[in-house]
C-alpha cells in the first residue's frame, strides 16, 4: 500500500516539472523512466509529454523550483555548475516529504537526469522513511 501511494505521488509531483525543461533542451516529445524506491520496494513508471518552446528554453532554478512546489516543498541551497543544479528539499509538517537533497544533471539538450535522497514523512510518533528516486529523461522526436 505505502509503495502504490508514495510512488503515485512522487509522479504526479514531479512529473509535469521534470519535462517542464532546464534552458536549452530541445522541444518535442520527451520520455521519463522515474524510479522511487522505498522500504526495499521499487517502482518504475514512464511517461512522455511534448515539450513546447517556453519550456525547452526555461531557467534551471526555476525548474528545480517548479518540481519542488510539486512536491509541496521548496528548493533551498539551489547551486549551479555547468550542467549539474543541486538543491535541498525543505517541506513543511504535513506533506509526503519532509525533505530530501536533488541533483538535477543535463547530459545533453535532448537528455537529462534528476535523482536523489528523499524522506518521506510519517504520521507523528514514527520514524520518517529514507527513500531515493530517480528520473531519466530523454527527447524521442516532434509532438
Amino acid at each position: 500500500m505505502i509503495r502504490t501511494t508514495l510512488a503515485a505521488l512522487f509522479l504526479a509531483g514531479t512529473a509535469p516539472m521534470a519535462l517542464a525543461a532546464p534552458a536549452n533542451l530541445d522541444r518535442g516529445m520527451w520520455e521519463t523512466e522515474m524510479t522511487i524506491q522505498v522500504l526495499g520496494e521499487t517502482v518504475t513508471e514512464t511517461l512522455s509529454e511534448c515539450m513546447l518552446p517556453s519550456e525547452a528554453n526555461s531557467d534551471t532554478a526555476d525548474l528545480v523550483q517548479d518540481m519542488a512546489d510539486g512536491m509541496e516543498c521548496d528548493a533551498a541551497n539551489v547551486s549551479s555548475k555547468g550542467d549539474i543544479t543541486t538543491f535541498e528539499l525543505q517541506c513543511p509538517p504535513g506533506t509526503t516529504f519532509s525533505g530530501g537533497n536533488i541533483t538535477f544533471n543535463r547530459k545533453s539538450s535532448t537528455n537529462f537526469i534528476i535523482e536523489g535522497d528523499v524522506t518521506v514523512a510519517m504520521p507523528e510518533g514514527m520514524d520518517d522513511i529514507s527513500g531515493t528516486l530517480y528520473a531519466d529523461s530523454s527527447r524521442t522526436g516532434p509532438c
